[in-house]
């Protein structure tokens, strides 16, 4: 191959790439006593609203406001409401997603680990930081958080697991997870 042939396959395969979109956001993997450690806020929350709007930045972000069932750490307390804040939504004709954040639906049951941010909360670890609870095989089950990320050890930047490497009882974590704000 000539050396003119090797640069216009190069751009051909460079814009290629380059146009591809992003499938997960690269995120240090979290355990869960880091979780824990690096949270300011845990309850078991259920989703009641959410609300996009543009932040002082111009960027379209989604309020979402979670009514408190069950305070593992820090001073919300059931019955309470909470906003936390995710980057992305849609505005009219124009949307803006961002891979790694958590999503919601109204009405469901999640396990939150947040850190105060601009008057409101945001997710310890992205979406690792927001795990789904639903039905499952052995009752009311926590499902792992990290949806649209890929998690890495650091430095190393190996694939690595999140907190939860698979469906666990909400009666398990929460005990968990209180074990290990006592400590």
């Amino acid at each position: 191959m000539s050396t003119r042939s090797l640069t216009v396959l190069a751009l051909v395969l460079g814009v290629a790439f380059a146009a591809a979109p992003a499938s997960a956001t690269l995120s240090r993997a979290m355990d869960l006593p880091e979780l824990v450690a690096e949270s300011d806020t845990i309850a078991l929350v259920r989703a009641v609203a959410q609300a996009p709007r543009r932040d002082a930045r111009g960027r379209i972000v989604t309020d979402i406001t979670l009514e408190v069932l069950d305070s593992l750490k820090g001073a919300a307390r059931p019955g309470e409401s909470l906003t936390l804040v995710r980057l992305g939504g849609s505005l009219g004709e124009v949307g803006m997603h961002i891979e790694g954040e958590p999503s919601f639906v109204e009405g469901s049951r999640y396990v939150v680990f947040l850190r105060p941010w601009d008057g409101a909360f945001r997710p310890v670890g992205m979406s690792q930081g927001v795990m789904p609870v639903a039905e499952g095989e052995r009752g009311v089950e926590v499902q792992p958080g990290g949806g649209g990320l890929s998690l890495v050890d650091g430095p190393r930047g190996r694939p690595a697991p999140g907190a939860l490497l698979g469906p666990m009882p909400l009666e398990h974590l929460l005990a968990e997870i209180r074990g290990l704000v006592r400590r």
